[in-house]
């Protein structure tokens, strides 16, 4: 069960209380950001789901027709390449707004499949890039090495399951690549991205590394989180089911994903805060929220960021 408790204010004396935000605008990389030089730095944005990490992420296509069990439509992980009049491999599909284009791509998705993820030297092949594969040439024209052939993860007792091998960068290497403990499960554990990861604009302006804490707050609910992946570096906003769950005060899900949460999320990362992490990296809600209160704590508890970007000193910090 989780629980749920208000940060005590008698945590900060009376001038952090009279301060209101502590932190100062500026910029990181494109984006508006408020920070401090002590590391901790705040944005505003929505919420995308990121589902990475998460053990039925991505199942085998079962037919171009079928509906797929895993938690994510296989296209979203892939791109179908494809060699072009100039002997370039290039994606087939760069538009998938276009209606039928999703069927398209999961019916050659199938087809590459049923043909053992042929090499890009056969003229078409698969580049993987939201699961795991060992790496491979994705051909003439392009240095990405992500056109392998993505292997099964296995289950705890070693044996291959049908769904592919889902990614986080944060990883526990005591399990081998293909073993879905190896990562950080998304259904679960709070975790979230940052743009370009820790080469991004975040990781080379503020020293955020993976492992580091953020509080994520909506309205008057917030839930500690850990830096486990990275996005694309033009995007801000992104988090596993389990912190937008946990935002809506509902209960963890395992076999569908969450709506995205278009707007109205402050969220404060606190650089260094890996630290007081009792295990590297994280399997559990629990301890994430543990090593963030005190880091948050040691930032100058919630008061000292009242009134950043819409925090209060109200938030009811979810412990679990």
């Amino acid at each position: 069960m989780r629980s749920a408790a208000l940060v005590l204010l008698a945590l900060v004396s009376a001038d952090a209380l009279s301060q209101g935000c502590a932190l100062a605008p500026g910029r990181t990389g494109n984006f508006d950001t408020l920070s401090n030089p002590a590391g901790v730095v705040a944005f505003s944005s929505g919420l995308n789901v990121n589902a990475d990490g998460a053990p039925n992420a991505y199942h085998r296509v079962l037919g171009p027709d079928t509906r797929d069990p895993g938690l994510l439509h296989i296209c979203n992980g892939v791109a179908v390449l494809e060699r072009n009049a100039n002997g370039r491999m290039v994606s087939r599909y760069t538009d998938f707004s276009v209606p039928g284009t999703s069927a398209r791509c999961k019916a050659d998705v199938f087809a590459l499949q049923e043909r053992g993820f042929p090499a890009c030297e056969s003229g078409e092949c698969l580049r993987i890039f939201g699961f795991f594969a060992p790496p491979r040439s994705c051909g003439p024209g392009s240095d990405s090495n992500e056109c392998g052939v993505p292997p099964f993860a296995t289950d705890a007792s070693g044996a291959p399951t049908q769904f592919f091998v889902s990614t986080t960068s944060l990883i526990d290497p005591a399990f081998a690549a293909t073993d879905a403990r190896r990562y950080l499960d998304a259904r679960s554990v709070p975790h979230f991205v940052l743009p370009g990861g820790e080469s991004g604009p975040f990781g080379t302006q503020h020293g955020i590394r993976l492992g580091d804490l953020a509080l994520i707050v909506r309205g008057n609910r917030g839930v500690f989180a850990v830096f486990a992946d990275a996005g694309p570096r033009d995007k801000l906003g992104e988090a596993s089911p389990a912190v937008i769950t946990r935002l809506a005060g509902a209960p963890d899900i395992t076999n569908r994903l969450p709506s995205a949460i278009t707007a109205g999320v402050t969220t404060l990362v606190f650089a260094g805060s890996r630290s007081g992490l009792a295990e590297m990296p994280p399997h559990s809600a629990r301890v994430i929220a543990e090593a963030g209160q005190r880091a948050l704590a040691a930032a100058g508890g919630l008061p000292a960021f009242a009134g950043c970007l819409g925090v209060n000193n109200e938030v009811v910090i979810v412990g679990e």
